[in-house]
């Protein structure tokens, strides 16, 4: 349906337009990014494609699957570009894409990249596949980590509050570096993958939820983990990694990812439920079995439950200004849910 990402406040999102370029669209605005590459896409498979926007929503990176593009979201204006990929010694055979010396699928050689809190820079795979930190505008500062071909695509990134330092994830490594330098403060090796990844509210801490369905809380002084519990599979995640939905034993859990802890249970898990997690609103919207729950994300408390048509509607949940759920089912008429008074 032309959807390729939507903006961590819910209230933008990225589309594809019929000449394949990237377009922003809010309720009241429609934003065309200037000069943005043509997005490579699939009538089944979507975009080869994904977004990551700053903390204020000021601008986003855009990731093609060799290239990032850095727009201000508001003018549509490209800030900056810079290649993430290299060539290959061989053509790549149809639906393959060349990304750092080998050829990988298209709709799954989709790079990354993470802004800095301020907004201001950009850590990201860089054309040698090493890692780099680059100005929003396409100049690369320092170099962070040295390439790695067989990382490509196993990658993650977070920074510290205080934007002084990044952690980053290639394979299973997981290291600690200063962003002025580029210097290592520590690096550790993880037993299982981390599925995500966030520096706790005051720096001191890093919580993962990886792979196995734990959550690692490790400490930013020297690596060493701390705690390690049972938190279930990950389900969703708030587009800054502040908060994340697990199911456990059937069960809803709300992780509060800047505090290592857990609120729960908030109802049942089911197989094809769907969550929204939506930190602007304070709310987080569940899809459970033929019932829609809203809950408030500061304590798990359920602001209301209402029925749904039929279970095997395809359902999600958006928020709107006015604080309205709007829950989306198979039919022409919406169901909205009132999330307060």
């Amino acid at each position: 349906n032309g959807l390729v990402a939507r903006s961590p406040s819910r209230r933008t999102v990225l589309r594809v337009n019929g000449a394949n370029r990237p377009v922003l669209v809010a309720r009241e605005s429609r934003v065309t990014l200037a000069d943005a590459a043509p997005l490579t896409c699939d009538e089944y498979m979507g975009c080869a494609v994904s977004a990551s926007w700053d903390h204020e929503e000021r601008r986003v990176a855009v990731m093609h699957p060799n290239a990032v593009e850095v727009f201000d979201t508001t003018t549509g204006a490209r800030l900056g570009h810079f290649v993430t990929g290299r060539g290959c010694r061989d053509a790549c055979d149809e639906g393959m894409i060349c990304m750092h010396g080998h050829c990988e699928e298209a709709y799954t050689a989709v790079g990354n990249a993470e802004f800095s809190p301020s907004g201001e820079r950009v850590v990201a795979v860089a054309s040698d596949g090493s890692v780099g930190l680059f100005s929003v505008s396409g100049e690369r500062l320092q170099r962070l980590a040295p390439p790695d071909a067989r990382a490509v695509g196993r990658q993650s990134f977070a920074f510290s509050p205080d934007s002084e330092l990044v952690a980053l994830v290639r394979r299973r490594r997981l290291t600690l570096v200063r962003a002025a330098d580029g210097t290592e403060v520590w690096n550790v090796n993880l037993v299982h993958l981390p599925a995500t990844m966030a520096f706790s509210a005051d720096g001191q801490n890093l919580n993962i939820i990886d792979s196995d369905k734990k959550q690692l809380r490790i400490s930013v002084a020297d690596g060493s983990q701390l705690e390690s519990r049972e938190v279930g599979t990950l389900r969703g995640v708030d587009g800054h990694g502040r908060y994340a939905v697990t199911c456990r034993e059937g069960l809803t859990y709300l992780q509060y990812l800047a505090h290592g802890t857990e609120r729960g249970p908030l109802g049942r898990c089911p197989p094809g439920g769907r969550f929204t997690v939506a930190p602007d609103t304070g709310l987080l919207g569940h899809i459970q079995g033929t019932l829609a729950r809203v809950h408030r994300l500061s304590d798990g408390e359920v602001l209301n439950v209402r029925a749904i048509w039929r279970e095997s509607a395809r359902i999600y949940i958006v928020y709107t200004d006015s604080g309205w759920a709007q829950v989306i089912g198979g039919r022409n008429a919406d169901v909205y849910i009132r999330t307060g008074p």
